[in-house]
């Protein structure tokens, strides 16, 4: 496949962000990572396999330059922190200073038992404690939302909409282009 564009992430973090943008130093060589301005985004995606890890690595690398303290969230992962696989990856990569258990709400199985037992509003609030603890130690979390798999598609579209409205942070929706044709996009 050719492509004759790449996805610049430093421009969808200062499209949303513009208080992220790197700052004219000068010439001096040198960018001040910025402390203030929107405290995060949430990507979001309406299918399983769309590359939403991968934006969210690019925008990290984007957000490692220009916040002081940026984290990294997972509302829910499939079985616990340390073996999630995005978490560990950014975790590592960045040396976020977090613990694994404070950068995820629950794991599917706990999510399950909140649904199942019609308790919707109980796993929205964990998961928003969750969240918050987080938020209030970092200057901007990039959260990745849930992943389609494990759960009915139902649920993932109303929590991927619910949750980051609770969070109250923009959503960046990521759509994949795989096997499908411009218009479909």
């Amino acid at each position: 496949h050719q492509h004759d564009e790449f996805m610049d992430f430093t421009n969808i973090l200062t499209e949303y962000f513009p208080c992220y943008a790197a700052p004219d130093d000068g010439g001096a060589g040198g960018a001040t990572k910025r402390t203030s301005g929107s405290t995060g985004l949430y990507l979001a995606s309406g299918e399983s396999r769309s590359g939403k890890s991968l934006v969210a690595l690019g925008l990290m690398e984007a957000l490692a330059s220009r916040v002081a303290k940026p984290a990294f969230f997972r509302p829910i992962v499939r079985y616990d922190a340390h073996q999630d696989v995005s978490l560990q990856l950014i975790r590592r990569r960045y040396n976020l200073p977090f613990s694994p258990e404070s950068m995820v709400g629950l794991n599917r199985d706990a999510a399950r038992e909140y649904l199942t037992s019609d308790r919707y509003e109980e796993l929205i609030k964990v998961i928003l404690e969750q969240f918050k603890a987080l938020q209030a130690e970092a200057d901007f979390v990039l959260v990745e939302g849930t992943s389609f798999r494990g759960f009915s598609p139902a649920y993932e579209m109303e929590l991927n909409s619910d949750l980051p409205s609770n969070f109250g942070i923009p959503i960046l929706p990521v759509i994949s282009a795989r096997e499908k044709e411009p218009v479909d996009i």
